[in-house]
């Protein structure tokens, strides 16, 4: 079945940063499905929210973060603050919605040569993972695919993409 159709009758909508840009890059899902920025994290959020929220999804698919470890220099503290600030807003807004929020996708080592900060992933991945139990919200990991399917050590080629889009689609059972 194609993934488009099945986002778009499931009332899936993915929101993030450049990762989930992909998914529109690569032509695998459509503005109906994906509200995204390159960039965008815990500081921009607030406007993708105001747009999904107008969309009324049954599914919301968070995928933010690695922005954030940049932006607020690896502090996993403020960081799942605000995150956790953000989901309250999105149930308040969505209260019937379905919330899936993706780890932040780690970094292959040669990565961190260049940029140090994303040795934090893992703290904020522990981090999301206490938030995701505390707030009865199911994560989802794609690290056995970002290991297989990237290019430059952070941004996935388009077979990440097409498993990635696939994975959410089984987990949301659409």
């Amino acid at each position: 079945k194609d993934l488009k159709k099945r986002f778009i009758d499931g009332q899936v909508v993915v929101m993030g940063d450049s990762l989930a840009m992909g998914l529109i890059e690569y032509n695998l899902l459509d503005s109906q499905s994906v509200v995204a920025k390159r960039g965008a994290g815990m500081a921009t959020i607030d406007k993708h929210i105001a747009t999904v929220s107008k969309m009324l999804p049954k599914i919301v698919v968070l995928e933010y973060g690695l922005n954030d470890i940049e932006y607020y220099n690896g502090d996993v503290k403020h960081f799942i603050r605000l995150y956790e600030e953000k989901i309250n807003k999105i149930q308040k807004q969505l209260p019937d919605a379905t919330i899936y929020i993706c780890k932040v996708t780690h970094i292959k080592q040669s990565t961190l040569k260049k940029r140090p900060l994303f040795k934090h992933v893992d703290d904020y991945n522990q981090a999301i993972e206490k938030l995701c139990k505390k707030k009865k919200i199911s994560y989802l990991s794609t690290d056995y695919l970002i290991d297989k399917y990237s290019s430059d050590g952070i941004h996935p080629t388009f077979s990440y993409y097409k498993y990635w889009a696939a994975y959410i689609a089984e987990v949301a059972g659409i």
